[in-house]
């Protein structure tokens, strides 16, 4: 058992057992805290072999903890009785203040998320976590390209920045920077990157040369070909894309693993 997670676990027993003894039946229960226990069973699935659990209250209360595969399936911490937000993230390390919920950086990891807003009341309140695939992996094909040579940068312009505690999308713009050479990068005309939950159509991809960012040679419409092809961002886990750019038939191709949709735009830079 990983010694870190570990010590809460003990904490959270002897307060429990504290708080019984102290009580009684004829104080005012409203007022003793209560017991909120998490069902791990199917938590770890899909996840690096971690968890971080934040739960925050109105009142500037503050749990964290560290939980890890191999530990108990089930998990209670002490809470006091009030409306909650919870919040379980995979991988491991990727919320930067886990106060704010997660905001990457400069590039999206691939995030696994549950969260719920709840109300702690009565002596025991319980949760299953099943944590959802809250990024789409999107691999861009660019047809007719340059090629090995292609000399330009790709840019994902989205109007959320994050996820916020409770599960809710944090509105603010948030770029990533594709450029040959990087990781996961262009090769041969080819990119792939992970993609925020959108709460519209107005995700945008620029072509710009390599190096710079202020010079855009071509604007692509990314949320509205998946709108148009009927991807949805309010699934529960979403889906990863393929979207192949054709410049010599001047046609966009969306395809998941259930379905595939082709669109004609004008694609010339």
């Amino acid at each position: 058992m990983n010694g870190r997670s570990s010590i809460p676990r003990f904490l959270a027993a002897v307060l429990s057992f504290v708080s019984i003894l102290c009580c009684s039946v004829k104080e005012d229960r409203d007022s003793c805290p209560c017991n909120l226990r998490f069902d791990l069973s199917e938590a770890f699935k899909d996840s690096d072999g971690s968890l971080t659990m934040v739960i925050k209250g109105p009142d500037g209360f503050v749990c964290c903890d560290t939980l890890r595969t191999g530990n108990d399936s089930l998990y209670t911490v002490l809470v006091p009785r009030r409306e909650l937000t919870v919040d379980f993230y995979t991988p491991y390390g990727v919320l930067r203040n886990p106060l704010e919920g997660y905001r990457p950086d400069k590039t999206c990891a691939p995030v696994w998320h549950w969260s719920e807003v709840l109300t702690a009341e009565g002596e025991m309140v319980e949760r299953k976590v099943r944590p959802h695939k809250d990024y789409c992996r999107l691999t861009v094909e660019l047809v007719g390209s340059p090629g090995v040579a292609f000399p330009y940068s790709l840019l994902f312009v989205s109007n959320i920045n994050g996820y916020l505690p409770g599960g809710g999308l944090s509105e603010g713009m948030f770029v990533e920077r594709v450029a040959p050479g990087t990781s996961g990068g262009l090769s041969a005309g080819n990119c792939s990157v992970n993609l925020l939950r959108q709460k519209d159509s107005s995700l945008m991809m620029e072509v710009v040369p390599e190096g710079q960012t202020a010079v855009s040679l071509r604007s692509f419409a990314i949320g509205e070909y998946l709108a148009a092809a009927g991807y949805d961002w309010t699934a529960a886990d979403l889906e990863d894309v393929e979207i192949t750019l054709d410049f010599a038939a001047a046609s966009i191709l969306v395809a998941t693993d259930k379905w595939t949709r082709r669109l004609e735009f004008s694609v010339v830079i």
